[in-house]
């Protein structure tokens, strides 16, 4: 099985520390492959740190479709990571009058 394969299967492992290090390092490789697997976790993921972990990778795929995802989360119910979104994973226009 390719290695990136076995990224997107470990998405599913039981154990929350492997789904973690598969997330993070599927941002690292920018696997586009995994942006709709990614998307799916969100749905039902609870956890905010690893909510945030797959806003990070989706940013760092940077795909126009992986920005849409994160776009739908700038408003989450979750202060934190609404507030991390916008503080972090959206690009605000630079004011270049200042």
């Amino acid at each position: 099985m390719p290695f990136e394969e076995k990224l997107i299967y470990a998405l599913k492992h039981p154990v929350r520390e492997i789904r973690k290090t598969a997330i993070f390092i599927i941002g690292l490789k920018k696997m586009r492959s995994a942006i709709k697997e990614l998307e799916k976790i969100l749905i039902y993921e609870e956890d905010p740190i690893m909510i945030i972990e797959i806003l990070n990778s989706l940013k760092n795929i940077g795909t126009e479709e992986a920005m849409e995802i994160i776009e739908r989360f700038k408003f989450h119910s979750s202060s934190l990571i609404s507030s991390y979104i916008n503080k972090f994973l959206v690009h605000k226009p630079i004011n270049d009058n200042n």
